[in-house]
């Protein structure tokens, strides 16, 4: 067996060491009804770490939506704008109060 092969199963052996002593923490915190307070926090911040990429997720779609609701109560104030009102004649007909306007 070369040099390079036996170092990297000594570390290896030895990461696997570490694992199984973390793990018999683990079992020994949960005969107890402890809270195994290293895994705790682990799914605790996945736990934020997701429900925050969700309302990130939430915020731009509400984003999108004002915008897009902006964009059309502009549109629909140019529009206006530029139309002419019903309440005011038309330029060039007479308006009588009181008579009937004849349609054209």
């Amino acid at each position: 067996m070369q040099n390079c092969d036996l170092i990297k199963l000594i570390q290896r052996t030895e990461a696997l060491e570490k694992e199984v002593e973390a793990l018999e923490q683990e079992v020994d915190a949960l005969k107890a009804d402890e809270p195994y307070i290293c895994c705790t926090e682990d799914l605790n911040e996945d736990k934020l770490r997701t429900e925050n990429e969700k309302l990130k997720y939430r915020l731009n779609i509400l984003r999108r939506a004002v915008e897009k609701e902006t964009a059309a109560s502009v549109q629909a104030a140019k529009t206006a704008a530029a139309a002419p009102s019903q309440s005011e004649p038309a330029v060039g007909s007479q308006a009588v109060v009181g008579q009937p306007v004849e349609q054209v």
